[in-house]
């Protein structure tokens, strides 16, 4: 019986049994941009909310001169503050796509991501990857199953859409 398990017939048999795998990597476009407002309110909604913050950014950082060149008394301590405040509008995409790309316990750069998870962590240690850019944000992935699994299925098993 050995020998008919570990014969040509038997390899044959278990090699065609094999399970492929393919690991299909999801990125959106812009994915350094708007990042936490994208992933709550999709794409469009998400753009809109951070152009919004970073004009509300800049206005903070003309106020914030107009402050400091003032008579007011403490109008360069309150410049710093509304500084501050517009420093940090205008760096939360950047921080929001490191936070994202981060691994266990180290602050990453930001890289490519679907706005809540990066490419690296989207991938397993085998099978065939598949990078899928222009994907949309991660909430609304299984909107494209068909228009990536599909292909994906063709390509890389062989099998035909029916």
């Amino acid at each position: 019986m050995n020998s008919t398990l570990n014969g040509s017939s038997g390899l044959s048999a278990e090699a065609a049994n094999v399970v492929r795998e393919v690991n299909v990597a999801l990125t959106t476009n812009d994915y350094y941009l708007g990042g936490m407002p994208r992933s709550v309110l999709g794409e469009f909604n998400g753009s809109s909310v951070a152009a919004y913050y970073y004009a509300f950014s800049a206005s903070l950082d003309l106020i914030a001169a107009d402050l400091y060149f003032s008579d007011e008394p403490y109008g360069a301590y309150a410049a710093d503050w509304i500084l501050n405040a517009s420093d940090d509008l205008f760096y939360f995409d950047e921080d929001w796509c490191r936070a994202v790309n981060s691994s266990a316990g180290s602050y990453g750069v930001c890289g490519p991501n679907d706005e809540l998870v990066p490419v690296w962590s989207q991938r397993s240690a085998a099978g065939t990857e598949v990078d899928v850019s222009g994907a949309p944000v991660h909430l609304s992935e299984t909107d494209i199953g068909a228009a990536v699994i599909g292909p994906v299925f063709e390509t890389y098993f062989g099998l035909s859409r029916h």
